[in-house]
């Protein structure tokens, strides 16, 4: 199973174990439900995870740990939600020194 499409439910929370053994899933899709929160290490070992998307939930926090182990992750959606800060140490992947970047075009980031 590379996806996992939950949209438009009423679920409100996610066990922290919920993707053990999907070490193949690249998508998970959970827009327009109810969840308030999500588990520092909900995410752990999807090494294959490309894209997440919780667009119109509830969720407030985003741990600082939360996408520290996926390394492949690409688009991260979490917009209409109720999210009061970021942490600083939230988005530590973005590396790109040494290159010959010429532009950066408005919707790089």
């Amino acid at each position: 199973m590379n996806e996992i499409n939950f949209d438009n439910n009423k679920i409100t929370e996610l066990p922290c174990n919920l993707f053990n053994g999907l070490l193949k899933l690249e998508k998970i899709y959970f827009r327009d439900n109810e969840i308030e929160e999500l588990d520092e290490s909900l995410f752990n070992d999807l090494n294959c995870l490309h894209e997440i998307n919780f667009n119109r939930n509830h969720i407030e926090d985003l741990n600082e740990n939360l996408f520290k182990k996926i390394i492949s992750l690409r688009s991260i959606h979490f917009s209409r939600n109720s999210i009061k800060r970021l942490d600083s140490n939230l988005f530590k992947g973005l590396h790109f020194s040494h290159n010959k970047i010429e532009r950066l075009p408005r919707q790089s980031f």
